[in-house]
């Protein structure tokens, strides 16, 4: 969903067009391309390395309210 976000922002902020005397560099077109795609990857959310165990996290802690999985 953050990724999403994120994705949606940067194309959003490309589509922004600057005055025709006013020209942003291409290193720095890149560096915020780069950051933009580093912080969503930097907050996206761990996945699990052992299904079972969190299956069993699941089932203990969050079945009640998301029956359906």
């Amino acid at each position: 969903m953050k990724l999403t976000i994120v994705a949606a922002l940067v194309a959003s902020a490309s589509a922004w067009t600057t005055p025709k005397h006013f020209e942003v560099p291409a290193a720095v077109k890149a560096g915020a391309a780069a950051a933009a795609v580093t912080a969503g990857v930097a907050v996206s959310p761990a996945f699990a390395g052992d299904v079972g165990a969190g299956e069993q996290v699941f089932n203990a802690n969050c079945a009640a309210c998301h029956a359906g999985g």
